[in-house]
């Protein structure tokens, strides 16, 4: 076997093992019945929603969100504020790679960084929520400000690598399909 074989072989193993990483992050924090679970918080809250789940909210309609969620649910969201600190690595690595393997040009590396800025805003988003819920039942202002600015440049950044994503599967799979035509034809 060719070392270029090799090396394209232990990229798409390293990309799987990455993303599947990421999947697991994901579900333990979004769905696993743990107590740092989003699923965990809405069963305590009765189905309300933490900040890291809205978009553009004012500091009254933030407030108003973690009074919702009760004590149990605050104490819940405390534990999800700590569990998210390797969910946005999680995602940046998966996304990036991602993105870089479906493009393989120079160019690619700007679009890889978009995940990286997401991940970047939800460091920040996370950061701000943490101030919030440390300084309830009198949540800081500026922290959910900042926790409302830095969610909406994490959820766009995050939308916009998605379709990268998806964009660049389907621009590989079009490559490889007009490969195997041209093949055909010869």
């Amino acid at each position: 076997m060719s070392h270029r074989r090799l090396n394209r072989i232990s990229r798409r193993c390293v990309l799987v093992v990455v993303i599947g990483q990421a999947f697991v992050v994901g579900y333990l924090i979004g769905f696993a019945p743990v107590p740092f679970s989003a699923a965990r918080i809405s069963a305590v809250s009765g189905g309300e929603k933490t900040l890291d789940a809205m978009f553009a909210y004012s500091p009254s309609e933030g407030a108003a969100a973690l009074a919702a969620l009760g004590s149990e649910g605050r104490r819940h969201y405390n534990y999800l504020q700590i569990a998210d600190l390797a969910f946005p690595l999680s995602y940046a690595a998966a996304l990036s790679s991602a993105i870089f393997a479906w493009f393989h040009k120079r160019w690619a590396l700007a679009l890889a960084c978009v995940p990286i800025v997401a991940a970047a805003f939800d460091y920040l988003e996370n950061a701000a929520v943490f101030v919030a819920l440390r300084t309830y039942p009198n949540p800081s202002r500026a922290a959910l400000l900042g926790a409302s600015a830095a969610g909406v440049v994490k959820w766009i950044s995050f939308v916009l690598a998605l379709v990268l994503c998806a964009g660049g599967g389907l621009y590989r799979l079009a490559r490889v399909v007009r490969a195997q035509s041209v093949g055909e034809q010869h």
